[in-house]
């Protein structure tokens, strides 16, 4: 577990103001928020494993609520 993995996935699902699931089944979506998170986090990262850890924190009830009206 990388906590500033973490808090750059909460940050960017906040910004895409999108549920995961629907980031995850999107393509685009997905490719996006993908770039975004190695953008932030300045190294490497795995698809598989960013995705991964995206669900795991949404399974788990540690995601920020989403400001969607």
């Amino acid at each position: 577990m990388n906590p500033q993995l973490d808090i750059a996935l909460r940050q960017l699902y906040l910004e895409f103001d999108t549920p995961a699931d629907r980031v995850l089944t999107n393509p685009q979506l997905a490719e996006l928020f993908f770039n975004r998170v190695s953008d932030r986090m300045g190294v490497s990262l795995e698809r598989e494993a960013v995705f991964k850890r995206l669900l795991n924190l949404r399974k788990n009830g540690d995601l920020p609520r989403l400001r969607r009206n």
